[in-house]
C-alpha cells in the first residue's frame, strides 16, 4: 500500500483486491473522488509502521497533528464550557459534531433539529412521544417549535448538548407561554366596555372579554357560575356594529340567551330563535340548539360561532357534532365563521379524549397530532381488544398547555371575593306544546284577580265607614275569595310543572355530564318521582313521607358517595335542617309561594362547609305564571339578602303574584292610612254622590274608551261610593279626591 498526498488528504493507493485492507486500518471511501481516504494521523502511522516510511507523508502528518492538537486544545475548551453550562452558538460547536459531540439540540429556520450518532439507539417510543420526524436531507429529527418546551426537557434529560440558538428561542417562548398563562387566568383589566345603564361587568369579566377580543378562537372554561354567557355579549357590545352571530346551546337555554341579550346588548340587533331558514339567513344573531342544526342550510361564512355547554360536540364520530363542525367525506360544511367561541364549564375532568374535538376544532396547528394527544393525556394503551382512551395522564401539562393556546379559566376561589354568596337565574324554559295551559292558567288568574278586586274595593270602601260589622263581613268574602284563588292557581301551577319535567330533566343530564352534583327542588310528588325514576341510582330523594333514617341515609350518600349527583327534595320536608354542601348548583323545578321558603331550601346548599358561590336556578315555562313568580321571589330574595337580614320571614301573600296597575295607582294605596279629616256637611256630601254617580255612569274602567285616563280601580270604588245613601267623613275624603281626579270627565258633561 502506498500513500498520497491530495489536497491535504492522506489518500491510499490500494487496488480493488485491497480495499478491505484500507478499511481495517481507518480509511474512509469517498464516492466523489473514488479513493480510500483519512486526515486522521494516528490511521497514517499505523500505515507507515507496517508499510514503510514516506518523508513527504511525514512531514504531512507532522503538520496533521499540530492541527489535530488545536482542534484538540479548541475541543476542550468547548467541552469545559459546555459542562460548565455555557450555551455555545451551533457555529462554535458544529464542528465538533459528530466526531465529539454524541446528542445536539439546535433551532433553526422554525424547527428544533434533534441530531445523534446512528448507533445512539433512543427508545423509538420516545421519538413518538414528542412527534419527532426524521428528516433525510438535514440527517437529523425535527420537532415542530410548538413543542420546543417539551424537545428542550427531553434533551436536557438525556444529556443532549443545547445550542444557543434553541435556548434563546426556548427562553423567549417561556417568557410568552408565562404571559399567556397570566393571561389566561386575569382577574381584572382596565379595559373599557359598553354596558346598558345601570347594568356593570365584575372585573374578572372585564377581563375575559379582553381575552376573548385579542384571541382568534377562544374555549371559555370558567367555572360554573361565572356568567360566560355575560361575557359573551360583552364581546359583542365592543364591536361597533352587530356581528353576525350564530349561537348554538341546549333547547332549555335558548330562551335565556335571547333574554340576556336583550337585556345586556348595547345596539339594536334582530335577535332570533331559529324556526326557519329566514331566520338564519336575516338575523343578526341567529339563537339554535344542537339537536335542529341539521335542519336548515348553513351556506356562508358568519362572523362568530358560540357553542354554549360545548361538550355537546365531545365526540367526532356523532353527527350532531358533524353537522356543527362540518365532515369533508360526508359532504358536510358545518356552520362556518370566522371567529369561534366555545364555553364550557369542566374543560378537564376525568377523561381529557372528551375535550379534543373541541380544541383541535380551534387551534388545530397546536392541537394536530391526536394519538399524541390520546397518548400523553389520555393514558391510551391497547389493552388486545383495541384502544382504551378512557383514561387521564399529565393533566396539569394539559392545562398549562390549554391556556398558552385557547383557554381562559377561571376559580370561583379565585374570584370569590367580587362574587355574591348566591347567584339567582331565572331559565324560561320554551313553551312548545304548552302554550295552551298557559293562557289556561293566565285566564283564570285574571278571573279570578277581578273578582279579588271586587272585593278588595268593597273592603276599601267598608274601612272607610263606620260600620265595623259590615268592614268584617268584607273581610271574611276577601279571605275566601283569595284561598279559592290560590287553590286554583295551584293546581294550574302543578299542571305546567308536570309539562316541564322532560325540560326539567334535559337540564339536569346536562349539569350531571360533568359529574357535577346538583340539589333538586320540587313540590309535588309526581314530580319528585319521575326525576328520580329518570335517574335511578344517580339520585335520592327526600320527602315529607320518608323517615328519619331514610332521611338521613339520602343525605348522606349525597354528601360521601360520587356516584350519587343528584339530591331530589320537596321544599317542605328537604328545605330545613340538612346539610347538601357538597353540591354548589340547586334547581328547583317548582316554587313555594313565599320567598322565604325557597331561601330556606336554598340555604341547604349555602351554610358552614361550603367553599363556592351557590348558583340557584329557577327553570320556568316562558311566559307562564311562574315565570313571573320566579322573578319577583328572586327579587324579593335579592333584596333581603343585600339587607342581610336572615331572619325575616315573608308573609303568604297575593304580593307574589301581577296585579292590576290601575289596583296600585289607586287613589286609595297613593294616600294610604293617613288621612286628614275635615268636616263635610250633608249638602256636599250628598253632592259628591250625585257627581260619582256620572262618573260611574260613564266609567267601565276601559282607559281607552274617551283617552281621559279612567282607572279600574277607582271606578270599582266610586260605583262602590255611589251606591252609598250617605257617606261617613273618611269615605267623603275619597270622594272627593275621585271627583277632583276625574273632573275633566265631569266638565264633558256639562
Amino acid at each position: 500500500m502506498k500513500l498520497k498526498i491530495h489536497n491535504s488528504i492522506i489518500i491510499a493507493d490500494v487496488s480493488y483486491d485491497d480495499r478491505e485492507k484500507a478499511k481495517s486500518l481507518g480509511f474512509r471511501w469517498n464516492n466523489l473522488t473514488r479513493h480510500w481516504q483519512t486526515t486522521d494521523s494516528a490511521v497514517i502511522q499505523a500505515v507507515i509502521e507496517k508499510y514503510g516510511e514516506n518523508e513527504t507523508i511525514l512531514e504531512m502528518m507532522g503538520k496533521l497533528r499540530e492541527k489535530e492538537q488545536e482542534q484538540e486544545n479548541a475541543w476542550l475548551s468547548t467541552k469545559f464550557r459546555i459542562e460548565a453550562g455555557e450555551y455555545l452558538p451551533y457555529q462554535d460547536i458544529r464542528q465538533y459534531y459528530p466526531a465529539k459531540i454524541r446528542r445536539l439540540c439546535h433551532s433553526q429556520n422554525g424547527n428544533i433539529l434533534i441530531f445523534t450518532k446512528y448507533e445512539d439507539k433512543i427508545n423509538y417510543d420516545l421519538w413518538q412521544e414528542l412527534s419527532a420526524r426524521w428528516d433525510k436531507t438535514l440527517g437529523c429529527r425535527t420537532v415542530s417549535f410548538s413543542k420546543i418546551s417539551e424537545a428542550v426537557e427531553f434533551c436536557q434529560d438525556y444529556n443532549f448538548v443545547l445550542t444557543a440558538e434553541v435556548m434563546t428561542e426556548y427562553q423567549k417562548f417561556e417568557a410568552e407561554k408565562e404571559q399567556k398563562i397570566v393571561q389566561s387566568r386575569a382577574e381584572t383589566s382596565d379595559i373599557t366596555i359598553p354596558a346598558p345603564e345601570g347594568k356593570t361587568y365584575f372585573p374578572y369579566q372585564r377581563a375575559g372579554i379582553e381575552y376573548i377580543s385579542t384571541h382568534q378562537n377562544i374555549l371559555l372554561a370558567d367555572e360554573m357560575g361565572l356568567g360566560k354567557t355575560i361575557q359573551v355579549i360583552g364581546y359583542l357590545n365592543l364591536q361597533q356594529t352587530c356581528p353576525q352571530t350564530v349561537i348554538v346551546c341546549p333547547a332549555s337555554l335558548k330562551i335565556n340567551w335571547k333574554n340576556e341579550l336583550q337585556s345586556w346588548l348595547v345596539y339594536p340587533a334582530d335577535i332570533r330563535i331559529v324556526k326557519e331558514q329566514d331566520d338564519i339567513d336575516h338575523a343578526d344573531i341567529a339563537i339554535i340548539n344542537y339537536d335542529i342544526v341539521s335542519k336548515f342550510k348553513w351556506d356562508k361564512q358568519f362572523d362568530l360561532l358560540v357553542l354554549d355547554e360545548a361538550h355537546y360536540i365531545k365526540n367526532n364520530k356523532a353527527q350532531r357534532t358533524r353537522n356543527i363542525l362540518g365532515h369533508k367525506k360526508l359532504g358536510l360544511s358545518g356552520i362556518q365563521a370566522t371567529k369561534k367561541i366555545y364555553l364550557t364549564g369542566t374543560p378537564i375532568k376525568n377523561r381529557p379524549i372528551e375535550l379534543w374535538t373541541q380544541i383541535h376544532s380551534l387551534d388545530s396547528k397546536t392541537w394536530s397530532d391526536f394519538w399524541g394527544y390520546a397518548k400523553r393525556y389520555c393514558n391510551a394503551y391497547n389493552g388486545g381488544y383495541g384502544w382504551d382512551m378512557s383514561g387521564a395522564s399529565n393533566l396539569e401539562e394539559l392545562q398549562e398547555k390549554l391556556r398558552t393556546s385557547v383557554m381562559i379559566r377561571r376559580m370561583k376561589a379565585d374570584v370569590l371575593t367580587e362574587l355574591p354568596a348566591k347567584i339567582r337565574q331565572v331559565i324560561e324554559l320554551s313553551a312548545n306544546g304548552n302554550k295552551k295551559a298557559i293562557e289556561e292558567e293566565w285566564s283564570a288568574y285574571r278571573q279570578h284577580q277581578e273578582k279579588l278586586s271586587e272585593m278588595k274595593a268593597k273592603v276599601e270602601v267598608a274601612k272607610l265607614s263606620d260600620n265595623k260589622e259590615e268592614y268584617e263581613q268584607a273581610v271574611k268574602n276577601l279571605r275566601v275569595g283569595m284561598t279559592t284563588m290560590f287553590t286554583e292557581i295551584a293546581r294550574l301551577r302543578h299542571e305546567t310543572a308536570v309539562a316541564k319535567i322532560p325540560a326539567v330533566i334535559e337540564h339536569i343530564e346536562n349539569i350531571i355530564e360533568t359529574s357535577e352534583k346538583v340539589v333538586v327542588f320540587a313540590h309535588h310528588h309526581d314530580v319528585i318521582d319521575a326525576i328520580q325514576e329518570k335517574f335511578g341510582s344517580q339520585a335520592v330523594h327526600l320527602t315529607g313521607q320518608d323517615n328519619i333514617e331514610a332521611r338521613q341515609k339520602a343525605v348522606e350518600e349525597f354528601q360521601t358517595n360520587p356516584k350519587v349527583l343528584i339530591f331530589i327534595g320537596s321544599i317542605s320536608a328537604a328545605g330545613v335542617g340538612i346539610t347538601l354542601t357538597s353540591a354548589s348548583r340547586v334547581v328547583f323545578a317548582e316554587l313555594d309561594w313565599t320567598p322565604a321558603q325557597n331561601s330556606q331550601a336554598e340555604d341547604r346548599c349555602h351554610r358552614i362547609g361550603q367553599k363556592n358561590s351557590v348558583l340557584i336556578q329557577h327553570l320556568v315555562l316562558e311566559g307562564s305564571l311562574d315565570a313571573h313568580i320566579a322573578k319577583t321571589i328572586v327579587a324579593k330574595q335579592n333584596i333581603i339578602d343585600a339587607a342581610l337580614d336572615k331572619e325575616i320571614v315573608a308573609e303568604k301573600s297575593t304580593s307574589i303574584l301581577p296585579i292590576f296597575k290601575d289596583e296600585e295607582e289607586s287613589v286609595i294605596w297613593k294616600k294610604g292610612e293617613t288621612i286628614t279629616v275635615r268636616e263635610y256637611t250633608n249638602n256636599e256630601k250628598t253632592e259628591m254622590i250625585e257627581k260619582l254617580k256620572i262618573i260611574a255612569g260613564m266609567c267601565d274602567g276601559a282607559r281607552q274608551r274617551d283617552m281621559m285616563g279612567f282607572n279600574r280601580f277607582d271606578t270599582l270604588i266610586g260605583h262602590q261610593l255611589a251606591s252609598q245613601t250617605t257617606l261617613s267623613q273618611k269615605q267623603a275624603v275619597i270622594a272627593e279626591w275621585l271627583v277632583k281626579k276625574y273632573r275633566k270627565q265631569l266638565e264633558e258633561v256639562n
